[in-house]
């Protein structure tokens, strides 16, 4: 017998059209997916001066030849 919160008649055709989804006990439960953690302080100053040595060592580079 159907339980009474599912306003249908089929439980059954219920579960076969996804409409509930049951939960598959054979498989471990998986934790969720951990979002990337957004940058640090530290890294746009990094990133700034990383771009200034690769500008000065290029200028070096160009001025002996």
């Amino acid at each position: 017998m159907a339980p009474r919160w599912v306003p249908y008649d089929n439980y059954r055709d219920l579960i076969e059209d996804d409409i509930i989804i049951q939960p598959d006990d054979d498989l471990p439960v998986q934790p969720a997916p951990t979002i990337a953690s957004p940058p640090t302080d530290w890294s746009v100053p990094i990133v700034i001066l990383l771009i200034f040595f690769v500008m000065i060592l290029a200028k070096i580079l160009v001025d002996e030849r």
